[in-house]
């Protein structure tokens, strides 16, 4: 008796012909029902501290010019983590909502405020970042890491 029988190719092809079909359908299918459904509220969360980060370093200067060779390079990083963020959310299908409006920039909050707005940064950025995987981990990983530095240079 023949180890490949008529049945066994039918069986096969009838595979194979299945197969192919469920790889088709799911190539067919528009690129943004594959996108991840929606942003990780961890992301959505960092890209609006980056924002209010960003708006309490303008009050500061705003209130004190002679602060500009020590806030200039942290606001560029702000700035900079805020774009790396909504550039990260873009590949979301949910659009990023509009960022919350930043703290009321009448009062600036003085270099202690910062300064714990930095530490606590660094800490919700760093935690948040074992709770991701792939490139979102790793952004968040590395603001932390930036933010933590931000707190060195204003001690």
């Amino acid at each position: 008796m023949s180890l490949l029988t008529r049945r066994h190719l039918l069986a096969t092809a009838a595979v194979v012909i299945a197969g192919g079909a469920g790889v088709g359908a799911g190539l067919l299918r528009p690129v943004r029902e594959r996108q991840p459904p929606g942003a990780p509220q961890s992301l959505l969360d960092a890209r609006d501290r980056e924002h209010a980060l960003t708006a309490t370093v303008d009050a500061m200067l705003a209130a004190d010019a002679t602060l500009h060779p020590l806030l200039d390079p942290i606001r560029a990083d702000h700035v900079a983590h805020a774009a790396a963020f909504d550039s990260l959310l873009s590949g979301y299908n949910r659009r990023p909502s509009p960022s919350s409006p930043p703290p009321s920039a009448s009062t600036p909050a003085g270099r202690p405020a910062l300064l714990a707005a930095e530490h606590q940064a660094s800490q919700a950025l760093s935690a948040a970042s074992g709770t991701q995987f792939g490139e979102p981990a790793a952004l968040l990983a590395s603001v932390a890491a930036c933010e933590a530095g931000h707190v060195e240079l204003l001690r």
